[in-house]
């Protein structure tokens, strides 16, 4: 039976809130997961922008270039998504349409993150590459990869199947 906006009912995490709070709640929430991953979306963006004005980087191979304009599409693109939140809620402010804000949201920083570890597993890739050899680029980008899965999506499924089974 759908909860009235005004009356509080408890969730499965026993808060005893309207609606309207579990909304607010969870776009603050959502919002501070923004103010975390923006500072390091936009630290790694700056560094490959910038790596392309180093002078050592014209006597890279077509490989190399190729990673290079890879990772930085997912950079640019990652970054509009990182900022979606924002412009999602400037939309949609005032219009009492705050469970969509935070639905919609909720979305983007998905794909944000996504696109995130790729740029994480890009940019190992891509420096390996150029201070090593192709190899090591493919080898590093593989482990970090790895890394990313087990700590962004293993270990937040098996704490979610522990914590569901805890009375």
């Amino acid at each position: 039976m759908p909860q009235e906006r005004g009356k509080p009912d408890r969730d499965s995490s026993g808060r005893r809130e309207t609606v309207n709070l579990r909304n607010d709640r969870n776009w603050a929430e959502l919002i501070q997961e923004v103010r975390v991953i923006h500072p390091a979306i936009r630290i790694m963006t700056g560094f490959l922008l910038l790596t392309f004005l180093q002078t050592g980087f014209t006597d890279v191979d077509r490989v190399t270039e190729t990673i290079y304009v890879v990772v930085l599409i997912i950079a640019i693109l990652t970054t509009l998504t990182g900022l979606a939140p924002v412009a999602i809620h400037r939309t949609l402010f005032a219009s009492q349409a705050k469970r969509a804000t935070v639905d919609i949201s909720d979305i983007t920083l998905r794909v944000c993150l996504c696109g995130f570890g790729l740029m994480l597993v890009g940019t190992a890739t891509l420096i390996f590459d150029v201070a090593i050899d192709h190899t090591a680029g493919a080898i590093v980008g593989i482990s970090v990869f790895a890394a990313i899965v087990i700590t962004w999506v293993v270990v937040p499924i098996c704490s979610r199947r522990f914590h569901a089974r805890r009375p």
